[in-house]
């Protein structure tokens, strides 16, 4: 689970009161689920030997399934672009309490600071792609290791004083 997606169902079964088993039988569930519909839609594609793109085109003409798969892409793009913007606008807070007074008023569900995080993450992630395949390559190296020392930093935090407190009388 590798995305603002993924993190927020995540932190939201956590929320819910769900132990860690608990959590990972559900996102498990859910894998397997997408899983076999994936391959279900696939499956055309897998007899024919050809992409599934392919198959789209020859079922519906080019114009419906590039608009469909633009449409996805679109909304996947702003839901990351969302989400990573609350969370640079809550580090934000955490450092800089005085900008509180710019998360009051709100136009589409967004404060002004929340529209300057939005605008920052658009950006960030517009000059990533519009370095390519390569940059977004380099990217993903440099990102992927860097999510999961940070996890394991933060689990050692909340982990550390659980071990080494005094057992109860």
């Amino acid at each position: 689970m590798h995305s603002m997606g993924g993190y927020v169902v995540a932190a939201s079964f956590f929320t819910l009161g769900l132990a860690s088993w608990q959590m990972l039988i559900c996102l498990l569930a859910g894998i397997c689920i997408v899983q076999l519909c994936a391959n279900l839609v696939a499956k055309p594609s897998q007899m024919a030997g050809v992409p599934y793109a392919v198959i789209c085109r020859q079922a519906f003409g080019a114009n419906i399934p590039a608009v469909v798969r633009g449409l996805i892409a679109f909304g996947w793009y702003d839901m990351q672009t969302y989400l990573a913007a609350n969370a640079l606008m809550l580090v934000l807070l955490k450092f800089f309490p005085s900008l509180m007074s710019l998360t009051q008023a709100s136009w589409l569900g967004l404060s002004l600071l929340g529209w300057c995080c939005f605008g920052v993450m658009w950006l960030l992630q517009a000059m990533v792609f519009w370095h390519g395949m390569s940059a977004i390559k380099c990217f993903i190296d440099v990102a992927g290791p860097a999510v999961y020392v940070v996890m394991g930093w933060r689990a050692g935090l909340y982990t550390e004083p659980a071990l080494t407190a005094s057992p109860l009388p």
